[in-house]
């Protein structure tokens, strides 16, 4: 609202983001907000508390263009950080209708450039169980162009939910989320049309937080980390649009924003809470999983939700702590930290591959007979019932080929010069098919 007020509400103290932009927040009542500006107050604070926060607001309803001054701040010691740690701006729907995140993003983040292209939807929620949290406890759901980090969609104990795709995404009316915004050489940062007439929707406006649709261009799933009170996803996509460098609409740096459990995925050394990758026609890298937990003890990794997924793609994660390969597609993965394991990020343990029955992209067989691969002593000896063999590769759990060797017929046999690791054995035949099988 223009010179907007609220001048009752149901919780006594409000809160806005600090103007130094530290990642503080500043309690007060605030007898005129500005259009556009985030507030906060406590929500769930009991079991017997129904979150709901109640307030009413004076006003006239925005309309038109609404300006927004980001803040692009300094740490503790008033060090300009060079890290997207200390630019995060708290910010809200303005309007007294929802507005497409998509729209929001695409003008921000890609024609602007003034902000990353993920927003973050705070949640007082982090619970396997109940998804309500009472200790204080602060998470958030990351969206941007790939989707969401919430699999399944129950969010803070409300009657709404976040599913798949971004594109039908409705931001509703005061709903207030972070932003990080980009170094624009200075301080602050004035955007004259941060908020637009044209991201405006009808509908869709009776819930906070919206639901999101599938989008068929993108194959998407979700690892979810648990210690059996708290949980974190992430989530992996493929789309054409994507590259195999950071893509500012599609992927999402971790943040470490739950302070219990965390999980991503790893590219080039850098940490994702949400990572998109091309949809190639074969995947025959390991991608690196990492885990974080603040305690010891069993903990559980699940494929909590896929889409567009081929019915016959292997989900395998592997566990090189243990050797061991698992088909999440199969049901959960137990494993256990030790005490010195808590407390910290653990990214050389846990990597996900999909080559055990074929490649995202292409119609794969998922058993094919009429190729055998058959281990014997230091050799390996691989034939084909309906077409000469045309390539044989043997790749490591790093993704590196450690033999690649041109076809000879319809029988071959290969030298184990491989030592006791764990590799793949993929064979190629000239007719297009092809088997890939695990080793250890």
């Amino acid at each position: 609202m223009s010179g907007g007020q609220m001048i009752t509400a149901t919780r006594t103290t409000i809160y806005k983001d600090g103007e130094d932009d530290n990642n503080d927040f500043e309690a007060g009542n605030y007898n005129s907000m500005t259009a556009g500006k985030g507030y906060g107050s406590y929500g769930i604070t009991s079991t017997s508390d129904d979150g709901i926060v109640g307030g009413t607001f004076v006003g006239t309803p925005n309309n038109g263009n609404i300006s927004y001054t980001l803040t692009y701040g300094t740490d503790e010691n008033g060090i300009d950080a060079d890290a997207d740690d200390f630019h995060y701006n708290f910010v809200a729907n303005p309007y007294p209708s929802a507005i497409s995140a998509e729209g929001f993003i695409d003008h921000n983040a890609n024609t602007n450039n003034d902000i990353f292209g993920t927003i973050y939807i705070f949640s007082q929620s982090g619970a396997k169980a109940s998804r309500q949290n009472l200790d204080g406890e602060a998470d958030y759901i990351a969206v941007n162009l790939s989707g969401s980090t919430a699999p399944t969609g129950v969010i803070s104990g409300l009657d709404s939910t976040i599913t798949t795709g971004v594109s039908d995404f409705h931001i509703a009316s005061c709903q207030g989320f972070m932003v990080i915004a980009r170094d624009p050489g200075a301080s602050t940062n004035t955007v004259t049309d941060f908020f637009q007439n044209s991201m405006r929707i009808s509908g869709d406006n009776d819930n906070f937080k919206s639901g999101l649709p599938s989008d068929p261009i993108l194959y998407r799933f979700w690892i979810e980390l648990d210690d059996e009170t708290h949980a974190k996803s992430s989530l992996l996509a493929f789309s054409d649009e994507a590259t195999t460098g950071e893509d500012i609409l599609y992927d999402a740096p971790n943040y470490y924003l739950n302070q219990y459990v965390d999980v991503w995925t790893e590219s080039k050394g850098k940490q994702y809470e949400i990572q998109c990758l091309p949809r190639v026609e074969e995947v025959t890298e390991f991608i690196p999983l990492g885990v974080k937990s603040s305690k010891s003890g069993i903990h559980h990794l699940t494929l909590s939700n896929l889409t567009g997924w081929p019915a016959n793609q292997a989900v395998y994660l592997f566990d090189q702590k243990q050797g061991l390969y698992h088909d999440l597609k199969n049901g959960t993965y137990d494993f256990y930290l030790d005490e010195d394991e808590k407390d910290r990020p653990i990214s050389n343990r846990f990597y996900l591959t999909f080559i055990g029955t074929g490649t995202v992209g292409v119609n794969d067989i998922e058993d094919n007979t009429s190729i055998q691969i058959v281990p014997s002593n230091n050799q390996i000896h691989i034939s084909s019932s309906q077409s000469d063999i045309e390539k044989i590769e043997v790749i490591d759990t790093m993704g590196r080929v450690l033999l690649s060797q041109n076809g000879n017929g319809n029988n071959m046999t290969i030298e184990k010069k491989f030592g006791n690791q764990n590799c793949i054995v993929k064979v190629a035949l000239a007719n297009g098919e092809f088997k890939t099988q695990l080793f250890k």
